[in-house]
């Protein structure tokens, strides 16, 4: 954590140690304002977290799921807080503490997501991917590009932008963007 604005940073020590590392962080911002953090497991047990802070000091975990070993990236969406997991699941949560699983009948691990005005976007590895324009009821599947696998994802300027790599590996960089 920082309270400098970057210039000096302290490690956080009230953080459960239970084999995860972490992957994403956002700032919920919506009905209760706390740090929401995914958390990817490094052995394989069916129960996906999250961990959560009032301050980004002091951290709980939750699990939030039976179904999948582990959550990999975040976003805030229409007052909710989405994770994005493994095996295509979803989570989402109006307060960081109780989730709601979200099937997107893919099997892909969700690696990045993002939001325009009208539609919702979570694509993963080997170039897999959904979209969504109603919310989540319907999900469109597709695939960016062969050996394609995704490690960011952005909305802005009227376009998508997908960062990642071609490749075993972390292969060659790549950039893919929509019109």
């Amino acid at each position: 954590t920082s309270d400098d604005y970057g210039d000096t940073w302290q490690e956080a020590v009230a953080l459960p140690q239970t084999g995860r590392y972490m992957t994403d962080v956002e700032w919920t911002g919506i009905n209760v304002d706390m740090f929401v953090a995914t958390a990817a497991a490094s052995s394989f047990p069916n129960d996906g977290r999250v961990f959560t802070s009032a301050d980004g000091q002091t951290w709980v975990e939750i699990i939030i799921s039976n179904e999948s070993p582990s959550t990999l990236s975040l976003i805030r969406h229409e007052g909710e807080v989405v994770a994005g997991g493994v095996l295509g699941l979803m989570y989402k949560s109006p307060d960081g503490v109780n989730w709601t699983v979200i099937d997107t009948e893919t099997s892909t691990n969700f690696l990045g997501m993002a939001a325009s005005e009208t539609t919702f976007i979570a694509d993963g590895v080997i170039s897999a991917g959904v979209a969504t324009t109603d919310d989540g009821m319907t999900w469109q599947h597709f695939h960016i590009d062969a050996d394609y696998d995704t490690h960011g994802l952005a909305w802005g300027a009227n376009r998508f932008v997908s960062v990642g790599s071609i490749g075993p590996g972390f292969g060659q960089g790549a950039i893919y963007t929509t019109r």
